[in-house]
């Protein structure tokens, strides 16, 4: 697998991971 290939992978997961998680440690949404 090319590197650009993965490290594209990898930051993808990283934005939906914080995406994700960002509402969740946000003080403000406290659902």
């Amino acid at each position: 697998m090319p590197l650009f290939v993965l490290l594209t992978m990898t930051i993808v997961l990283v934005l939906a991971t914080v995406s994700f998680w960002l509402p969740t440690i946000s003080p403000d949404s406290e659902k």
